[in-house]
């Protein structure tokens, strides 16, 4: 019965968290739980690479950088920094979104060479030869 109540509770509570972030939290608010998942996500890539897919090992780094830098965007912005300082941030994060896609790129090239993408058919039914 405890278990049962724990369960519950704790779908409330992640329900009550997404309608946070959905309806009344700050962008620095939803990319920082962005980042604090994207943190997990990075260790348990890094923590046990033989159990996972390969493509994790580049695509967590990736998203791990926007996040960040996500982050850093929205502080800037919510704490209103210098026109001029938003500027370099932003000059900046064209470089950081040049390396998230090219840690994305070579996550999607190590899927498609694992043979991720490859379209998989049912196994054909065994033929059955009509008696004579």
């Amino acid at each position: 019965m405890i278990a049962l109540l724990t369960v519950v509770a704790l779908i409330a509570a992640l329900l009550a968290l997404v309608m946070y972030l959905i309806f009344f939290a700050t962008s620095l608010e939803r990319w920082g739980f962005i980042w604090v998942l994207a943190v997990i996500w990075s260790i348990r890539a890094f923590a046990r690479p033989a159990q996972g897919p390969a493509y994790l090992r580049w695509l967590a780094p990736s998203l791990l950088l926007a996040a960040s830098w996500n982050v850093l965007t929205a502080f800037a912005s919510q704490r209103s920094w210098p026109p001029g300082q938003q500027h370099s941030l932003a000059l900046a994060g064209y470089g950081v979104g040049a390396v998230a896609a090219a840690l994305f790129c070579a996550a999607l090239v190590t899927d498609i060479r694992s043979g991720g993408l490859r379209w998989r058919r049912p196994p054909a039914a065994p033929s059955v030869t009509p008696p004579r």
